[in-house]
């Protein structure tokens, strides 16, 4: 990758914004579509926490390394996280279609009603404990991932370079409300219609999405190639209509356009020491980890410990998604006034609370609670952060794998719950280690590096 700019090589007009958005609203529901999922697929495949860990760390994998895999042309990278998360979800989605609804949700039944319907029906294709294929086409729907945010995430920030934070904050408020949309459309329907037909249609979905980017694609291409309609010399700059391309109203010759300053192309990127990179790569890293975890667990840790139906726990991630989303769209109002840094430091303040909070909570409403917070206190974390990033003027290269320690963190924590949940027998002691994530990026936040290289 050598260029982030929103004006691709060889191209003249800017990436479709309608494209950008809805590919981080699906997305986002890619991303976050798992966990409401998981205690059913663990509960037919008689999984163990360790298990069940492994298929987060693959989607989560694969995200970290689809986010490296930026290609030259960001419209190429964003037809290509399409075109594999079209697939991987597709194959996924084949992979669990039930000879029966076993996904069914009885209303009123307990969580040990569900889990014998569970536990009665069968998968076509793939055996009971045999996850290889799980974990196949869950990295290849996590790489598109990858490509998808990083693509979208680097174009913004090029855009609005001066100012980045509030954008870039909006445009993954996107991606928050397609979070939002997951475990609720799972709840939603699941008592209706199996997890495979959910699946099936967010492959749909993703290849809409990657149909209408084609279009969008030829229709600027031919745009591009239109010949230029001819000018009399005595129309000047003015009279051209405001939206007209910078070479038609630069009216100079070709000689003084050489050296006029406004021909002259932006200077790249100067990019940042490894010890400020190092930084921003141990943030994401963490900030990856700890989202991943919370959103991947919570619904298991409320079936588990809040003894509630499965609709009723799958309503808690649900709540943690529109506390975030809600918190993004005001992060977004609150970074016009305030910088970044102190922004995070109050809500990561307030992060710590409640993940201490979770830990001890053994009822629907006090996990909901501790939810909500959570969702709100993560909120500004990685836009803020990007912006913050993007500030210190890192090489494309630089930016791509900052980003890309993200999924790895996701993939790592996720992991590192789950066995220490089957090691210990409590999913509350596993919840330790979100708490010290957070309790790490609070630290890092006190005393950044990068202020004091200024």
């Amino acid at each position: 990758m050598q260029s982030t700019s929103a004006r691709l090589p060889g191209e003249s007009r800017p990436i479709s914004t309608a494209v950008i958005a809805a590919g981080m609203v699906l997305s986002g529901m890619g991303t976050t579509i798992l966990g409401p999922i998981l205690p059913l697929l663990a509960a037919h495949w008689h999984l163990r926490d360790s298990q069940s860990g492994l298929l987060l760390t693959a989607e989560f994998l694969g995200l970290s390394i689809g986010s490296i895999a930026i290609a030259r042309s960001l419209r190429l990278s964003l037809l290509l996280g399409i075109g594999a998360a079209t697939a991987g979800f597709g194959a996924l989605a084949r992979l669990t279609r039930p000879s029966a609804n076993f996904f069914a949700v009885l209303p009123g039944a307990s969580p040990a009603d569900h889990a014998s319907l569970y536990h009665a029906a069968s998968f076509n294709g793939l055996p009971a404990g045999n996850l290889l294929a799980g974990l196949a086409v869950l990295f290849c729907a996590g790489f598109g991932l990858g490509l998808l945010i990083t693509s979208n995430n680097l174009i913004a920030g090029e855009r609005y370079r001066s100012r980045p934070g509030p954008p870039l904050t909006l445009l993954n408020f996107g991606w928050s409300l397609g979070a939002v949309l997951s475990p609720l459309l799972v709840a939603a329907l699941t008592p209706a219609y199996s997890v495979a037909t959910l699946l099936a249609s967010l492959a749909t979905a993703f290849l809409l999405l990657g149909l209408a980017a084609s279009f969008d694609l030829r229709l600027q291409h031919a745009a591009d190639h239109e010949p230029a309609p001819d000018r009399d010399s005595n129309t000047s700059p003015s009279d051209l209509p405001s939206d007209a391309p910078s070479d038609a109203r630069n009216t100079a010759p070709p000689s003084d356009r050489k050296t006029s300053p406004s021909a002259t192309p932006n200077p790249a990127p100067a990019g940042v020491s490894p010890r400020v990179l190092l930084l921003f790569a141990a943030l994401f890293f963490l900030y990856g980890g700890v989202e991943s975890s919370l959103n991947g667990w919570l619904t298991t840790y409320t079936l588990r410990y809040g003894r509630h139906s499965l609709s009723g726990s799958q309503s808690t991630t649900l709540l943690f998604w529109i506390a975030l989303t809600a918190g993004r769209a005001l992060s977004a109002l609150v970074l016009i006034r305030i910088a970044e840094r102190p922004l995070l430091l109050g809500s990561l303040s307030l992060a710590v609370l409640a993940t201490s909070g979770l830990i001890f909570a053994h009822t629907l409403g006090a996990i909901s609670l501790c939810a909500v917070l959570l969702g709100l206190s993560l909120a500004p974390c990685f836009p803020a952060t990007l912006a913050l990033m993007l500030e210190q003027c890192p090489r494309p290269r630089q930016a791509a794998l900052a980003l890309a320690v993200t999924g790895l963190g996701g993939a790592a924590l996720t992991a590192m719950m789950g066995e220490t949940s089957s090691r210990t027998g409590s999913l509350q002691v596993a919840l330790l280690l979100p708490l010290a994530g957070t309790l790490a990026l609070l630290a890092l936040y006190l005393r950044p590096p990068w202020s004091r290289q200024q």
